[in-house]
C-alpha cells in the first residue's frame, strides 16, 4: 500500500499528438494575439496612416494579382496568419477524427493568394518572380528590404504609405 507510480500508455499516439497540439495551439495563439496587438497598437510612433488597412483581407482582394509590389511585412504576416488558420484547422480535425481535409481545403484556397503575394515581394526587391521556383534564394529574397524608389514592377509600396 506504498506509493507506487502507475505509468501511463497513450495508446495508438491519438493522446501525444492531441498534447502537441495542444502545446503547438497555446504557442500559435500567443503568437497571434502578439501579432495583433503589435498591428492594433495606436500609440506606437512608427504607425503610419495606412497601416490601418487589414493585411489579410488586402491580399485575398489581389487573389491572382501577379503585377506590382508587396512589402516585406504583407508577405509575412499573411503567411504567418495562415499558418495559424492551417494549425488551428487541423487541430479541430484532429479533435472531431478526421483526416486534416479542414487544412487542406484552406491550403488550396490560399494557393494562388500567397504565390500571388511571393511574387509581388519579390518584385519588390527588383527580382522576376521566377525567382520562387529556387528554394534557398527565394528566402534571401524574401526576407530583404524593398528597393529605394521605383523599379522594373511600380513604385515603391513603402513610400505609399507613409
Amino acid at each position: 500500500v506504498g506509493n507506487t507510480i502507475v505509468p501511463v500508455r497513450i495508446r495508438s499516439g491519438h493522446g501525444a499528438a492531441l498534447l502537441f497540439g495542444t502545446v503547438l495551439g497555446i504557442i500559435g495563439t500567443t503568437l497571434l494575439s502578439w501579432l495583433y496587438t503589435r498591428v492594433r497598437r495606436r500609440d506606437s510612433p512608427a504607425r503610419t496612416k495606412g497601416e490601418d488597412k487589414n493585411w489579410y483581407l488586402e491580399v485575398l482582394k489581389k487573389y491572382a494579382v501577379f503585377s506590382g509590389r508587396a512589402r516585406r511585412k504583407e508577405c509575412w504576416r499573411f503567411f504567418f496568419f495562415n499558418w495559424i488558420i492551417v494549425f488551428g484547422l487541423g487541430l479541430i480535425d484532429l479533435l472531431i477524427g478526421g483526416s486534416g481535409v479542414l487544412g487542406k481545403l484552406y491550403v488550396l484556397a490560399v494557393l494562388i493568394p500567397s504565390i500571388a503575394v511571393c511574387v509581388r515581394r519579390m518584385h519588390d526587391t527588383d527580382h522576376s518572380g521566377w525567382w520562387l521556383l529556387l528554394p534557398i534564394v527565394n528566402l534571401v529574397f524574401l526576407v530583404q528590404d524593398s528597393q529605394q524608389g521605383d523599379n522594373l514592377f511600380g513604385s515603391n509600396p513603402k513610400a505609399t504609405t507613409a
